[in-house]
């Protein structure tokens, strides 16, 4: 079996409700990870979040026939469970063929949130002196109005449970990050465009967001050589989340998932000797 060039974590943390919820499974042949964000107008929605999770713990899908099912089988037990409550989805798995820093990385959605590609070498500063080469890779699925058209809920029938699909090949020269959150971090359809008299159009982003860039450029400067890299990259998620909430930057829960390619690491030792 090759060896794994992926590392995978994911934490969740309460601000609100208490109603996102994640899943992060590790391990050559095996890596995998799922972040729900719970409805937050339904009471029950932290229940049908942990459901959701429990699925997907428990079938661990490796196809996009496989994650349809594991949704409809999730809104299915919302109904038996009688369950007045809803969940968004965000997930990721590696390919297990050869899992290298040519990987796949197989992304499924419903509802909100992003999922965000990022190259080894992101923290290059432009003239705002903050990190820009980050690349929305998922769509979020809102209406107009911006209310979620696409979910595991109660309400959910076959529209809503349409499960999207991409397909990201990580093979940049200076390797690649995902980074996955909840909309409590940021989601695309509040990254507003400003008119600038001179500047032309100008995005809003989540100040919430680029503190966690900020935090993640720290450690891979910091543990880029880790013989325990895969325990660091847990440990980051949740105390990036504390510190998002102790900044006052939360106020809403939050979920956080990232994958990390061996080949970032190889890239920030190169800038640290």
């Amino acid at each position: 079996m090759a060896e794994q060039k992926m590392y995978f974590a994911a934490r969740h943390l309460g601000v609100k409700l208490d109603q996102d919820r994640h899943w992060c499974a590790k391990g050559s042949g095996t890596p995998l990870l799922a972040l729900c964000d719970g409805i937050g107008e339904y009471p029950g929605s932290g229940a049908v979040a942990e459901l959701m999770i429990d699925m997907v713990s428990e079938r661990m899908p490796r196809s996009h026939k496989e994650w349809n099912e594991c949704v409809v089988a999730a809104r299915d037990m919302v109904l038996e469970k009688r369950l007045e409550g809803g969940t968004t989805l965000l997930s990721c798995y590696a390919e297990e063929e050869a899992l290298d820093a040519s990987d796949r990385l197989i992304i499924h959605h419903l509802g909100n949130g992003a999922v965000l590609h990022l190259a080894g070498d992101f923290h290059d500063l432009g003239p705002s002196q903050a990190p820009y080469k980050v690349n929305h890779v998922v769509m979020p699925h809102v209406n107009g109005q911006g209310a979620l058209a696409r979910h595991v809920s109660h309400g959910s029938g076959a529209e809503e449970l349409r499960l999207s699909e991409q397909v990201l090949r990580l093979n940049q020269p200076a390797g690649d990050i995902v980074l996955m959150v909840t909309d409590g971090i940021t989601t695309l359809e509040e990254e507003m465009l400003i008119k600038h008299m001179e500047a032309g159009y100008l995005r809003v982003q989540s100040e919430a967001l680029q503190y966690v860039l900020g935090r993640l450029h720290s450690l891979l400067q910091v543990n880029c050589v880790s013989l325990a890299f895969g325990e660091v990259l847990e440990q980051f998620t949740g105390e990036v989340l504390l510190g998002l909430k102790e900044e006052q930057l939360l106020d809403d829960d939050a979920a956080l998932g990232l994958v990390v390619t061996q080949r970032v690491l190889d890239h920030y030792a190169k800038m640290v000797s």
